[in-house]
């Protein structure tokens, strides 16, 4: 066991175990380079970090803008690539060789498990939920109801966890039968 309290861990992928928001900002910002007042990639990853979804209000990206971004963000070659935090991989590895359950919740598409299978941890993970998925959106505390209520990990209610920010690295939310592991937005 990997603590007396803690054995499931819930896992964000953007921010929290791949460093997702450089290729993304870059595939944005790529994808943006046509219009006459481009947006630079600070302000677009500062953005991304906030929510890909207060980007796209924001940059109002048509629909060709849209598929551009798309394609470039899903080309694994397009640089920066996506990579795992330095530690983060041994981190997975280390819990659950102590005993620890390894879920995950991104609003990422099924490219998360892609990612997962290529860095060699995907079979540490019971469960990866997506956006395939339809769950709700982060931070609403029914986001992580798909992970909990289909892996039975008790003490998960409608309330859920405060959603609480920080700069380090990771920002963990703990209940007594679960931490919830997300990235740091503000």
């Amino acid at each position: 066991m990997i603590t007396e309290k803690y054995v499931n861990f819930i896992w964000d992928f953007d921010g929290t175990l791949f460093d997702s928001y450089p290729h993304s900002a870059a595939a944005m910002e790529k994808a943006l380079s046509g219009r006459a007042e481009k947006p630079s990639f600070e302000t677009i990853i500062a953005l991304q970090r906030i929510s890909m979804g207060v980007a796209y209000e924001r940059f109002k990206l048509s629909e060709e803008e849209m598929q551009d971004f798309r394609r470039y963000e899903r080309d694994d070659s397009f640089a920066p690539t996506v990579k795992p935090y330095p530690g983060a991989l041994d981190a997975l590895e280390r819990i659950h060789a102590r005993g620890g359950r390894h879920f995950m919740f991104t609003h990422r598409d099924g490219k998360a498990s892609a990612f997962l299978k290529a860095f060699g941890v995907e079979d540490l993970f019971e469960c990866v939920v997506t956006a395939e998925d339809g769950f709700a959106w982060k931070p609403s505390p029914e986001a992580r109801m798909p992970v909990t209520s289909r892996n039975r990990i008790p003490g998960f209610g409608k309330s859920g966890i405060e959603n609480t920010y920080s700069s380090s690295f990771f920002t963990a939310r703990t209940h007594p039968s679960f931490v919830v592991v997300g990235q740091s937005i503000r």
